[in-house]
């Protein structure tokens, strides 16, 4: 269920690895992108993994992977979960200087992150405004 990916995630033996634990929590995404309890705890389990705790760094998301985060969100537009868990980790790995140019340059994300707001009244564990202050300007 869900806390596989939290237990895979946070795992000692796979935290070493956290590259290999990210390629392989969005390719399960892709695979099962109909699926929204696997899209919300992939995501769970990406936030929880998407800032290096020893050194306190937030990882990198390629466009690539973002691709997979639009997707998810696109294809469970009114899934509370996976919209919170993806606006979760978007709002973490906004907080990287290189992450900032790969996140402002979907032309897509801006358009969901204001639906899923409007789906939910913005009722999220995340500042949907602030996030959408912490956005590139050229994105608004």
């Amino acid at each position: 269920g869900l806390g596989a990916f939290s237990t895979l995630a946070t795992s000692k033996s796979m935290v070493n690895d956290v590259e290999n634990v990210i390629d392989l929590l969005f390719s399960c995404m892709w695979v099962h992108s109909d699926n929204a309890n696997i899209q919300q705890g992939a995501l769970a389990a990406l936030s929880k993994i998407s800032i290096d705790q020893p050194s306190n760094q937030v990882l990198k998301i390629t466009p690539a992977d973002l691709d997979v985060v639009i997707n998810s969100m696109r294809s469970h537009i009114l899934v509370r979960g996976v919209q919170e868990n993806a606006l979760i980790l978007i709002r973490s790995y906004i907080f990287s200087p290189a992450n900032v140019n790969v996140i402002g340059q979907n032309p897509y994300l801006l358009g969901l992150i204001k639906t899923a707001m409007s789906n939910f009244q913005g009722s999220f564990r995340v500042d949907v405004q602030d996030l959408l202050h912490l956005l590139p300007s050229d994105n608004q």
